[in-house]
């Protein structure tokens, strides 16, 4: 079962879900109520069930062990502050592509989501919070990041942020989703383990509908707009220097299948009757992003990936 295939069924479910629910149920999507249920449905089906189907094709252990050796420590409190500021961090460097958006005439996105009481609030935490944190991950940083690893942890973390960049269809957008798809994976390569990354995912998604209920509630509006600029010039510093903490604090912790994924090829050289020297050869690729990159385009599934990425996530240019 291949990776690209895999996200390209995670799309065609996804259109499909939206289309039959706009045909049936177009008119009950401005209840908030069932606007949260849909999203929840749309990514369990078009996410979370294609990411499972492969890892059980693969017997992998890359969402079994996501929490093995796991234990509450300091590295969890430095991915929230990550997600934190890598919200705002997100925000800083998507201008480029806005102000491109801008010059051809297009049209910015902007999501109002529904949330008309703090009941909503905790629903759609939920459903755009917890669950794209888990389901994503489990999908970019569990099957595309720990697929591409064999040809390095730098390729693995440049090819999982560009298609999750890609798989998010919306050009305005793209290079924010890229910075925190790289810091997840980064993460992961420094832990092996995506809880890790999860905790990141939830908190940039948390803060991002946060502001929105602040600013839409009028609570504490004020004061959040008096904190903005501060938190948008101390952003990228600071997560550089947490990246760092990430890098000297972190515990590898192996998979249980590790030995199966990283595959040693044994050979001795005879050298007399009474010695020989023993060779081990790795056959992981370290930081081969050109072999990566072939195997990435060497199918017809990526191809379709970015022809959807260009007629969805850029259909704000015309």
């Amino acid at each position: 079962m291949n990776v690209s295939f895999i996200l390209v069924l995670s799309l065609i479910i996804q259109l499909l879900i939206r289309l039959i629910v706009k045909l049936v149920l177009s008119s009950a999507l401005s209840i908030p109520f069932v606007y949260y249920v849909e999203l929840m449905i749309v990514s369990t089906l078009s996410i979370f069930l294609p990411a499972y189907l492969y890892l059980k094709d693969k017997k992998r252990g890359y969402f079994t062990d996501c929490f093995s050796g796991v234990k509450p420590n300091m590295l969890m409190a430095v991915c929230l502050l990550i997600g934190l500021f890598g919200q705002y961090a997100s925000i800083l460097v998507n201008i480029p592509s806005v102000l491109l958006v801008k010059k051809f005439g297009g049209i910015i996105s902007s999501y109002n989501l529904p949330i008309n009481s703090f009941g909503m609030f905790l629903l759609a935490t939920f459903a755009v919070c917890v669950l794209p944190a888990v389901y994503e991950e489990v999908m970019f940083r569990g099957v595309v990041f720990n697929y591409f690893r064999q040809y390095g942890k730098k390729a693995a973390i440049l090819i999982s942020s560009f298609l999750f960049a890609l798989m998010h269809c919306d050009f305005t957008n793209f290079f924010a989703t890229f910075l925190i798809g790289a810091i997840c994976a980064y993460t992961v390569s420094k832990t092996n383990r995506i809880v890790y990354s999860m905790i990141i995912h939830f908190m940039v998604n948390f803060v991002s509908l946060s502001s929105s209920y602040i600013l839409k509630s009028n609570v504490l509006t004020d004061l959040y707009n008096d904190w903005l600029p501060a938190l948008f010039i101390v952003a990228i510093p600071l997560i550089i220097y947490l990246l760092t903490v990430v890098r000297d604090r972190a515990e590898y912790l192996p998979y249980k299948d590790m030995e199966k994924y990283e595959k040693k090829v044994e050979s001795v050289v005879k050298i007399n009757e009474e010695s020989s020297i023993k060779i081990i050869e790795h056959s992981v690729k370290e930081n081969n992003l050109p072999m990566a990159l072939s195997k990435l385009f060497s199918t017809v599934y990526v191809y379709i990936i970015i022809a959807l990425f260009i007629y969805l996530g850029g259909s704000n240019l015309w």
